[in-house]
């Protein structure tokens, strides 16, 4: 899996590697707060530094050249896609779902010995200190005729007078083939 963000008309790796800070004459602060900081402003709706540490710690710089996202040995998506893994997942006759349920509806009469909580993480606890700030994306897609729009499956965007932080053509990550490609916009929101 690669990532790309595109940047004064070129794309360069990311998680910025040694290819990316070239393309900022050996600059890597340069090439930091091309990338980064404004993604972040985009994405986060504050200031890098108003972010806890842990947050800008995911995304690494690394000193070589090696330009995959994630450096584990094996990658690969589930046969079927998530779609089939998470309805086999399901069908198991210990599983019970409630959809169009609010968790504080049914956690007096319910006991649990494993849950899987999708709701707000302040929802859960009641609100107890207060409602959190949430961050939310819209999502919007755009099926073309050409069997592939862009570089690589992921492209991030930077530049601030781009609504959208990022497109993901599925399909390189699927390793589908198909003369029609869909490509999905992420834009961030505050609500």
């Amino acid at each position: 899996h690669r990532v790309r963000a595109f940047v004064n008309g070129t794309y360069l790796p990311v998680p910025i590697n040694r290819t990316t800070v070239a393309a900022f004459g050996g600059d890597e602060h340069a090439a930091r707060e091309a990338i980064y900081r404004p993604y972040t402003r985009k994405q986060w709706g504050c200031e890098p530094e108003a972010l806890d540490p842990s947050v800008l710690a995911r995304v690494q710089t690394r000193a070589t050249d090696d330009d995959r996202y994630f450096l584990d040995t094996y990658q690969a998506q589930p046969q079927g896609g998530y779609t089939k893994l998470f309805e086999r997942m399901l069908a198991h006759p210990n599983i019970k779902i409630l959809l169009k349920t609010r968790y504080l509806d049914v956690a007096a009469w319910q006991a649990w010995s494993d849950m899987v909580y999708t709701g707000p993480i302040d929802g859960f606890f009641h609100q107890c200190l207060g409602a959190l700030p949430y961050r939310s994306a819209r999502f919007q897609f755009e099926t073309l005729p050409v069997t592939q729009a862009q570089p690589v499956a992921v492209v991030n965007y930077p530049d601030e007078c781009i609504p959208y932080t990022r497109v993901t053509e599925c399909k390189q990550i699927t390793g589908q083939r198909h003369d029609q490609t869909t490509l999905c916009y992420e834009t961030p929101m505050a609500e």
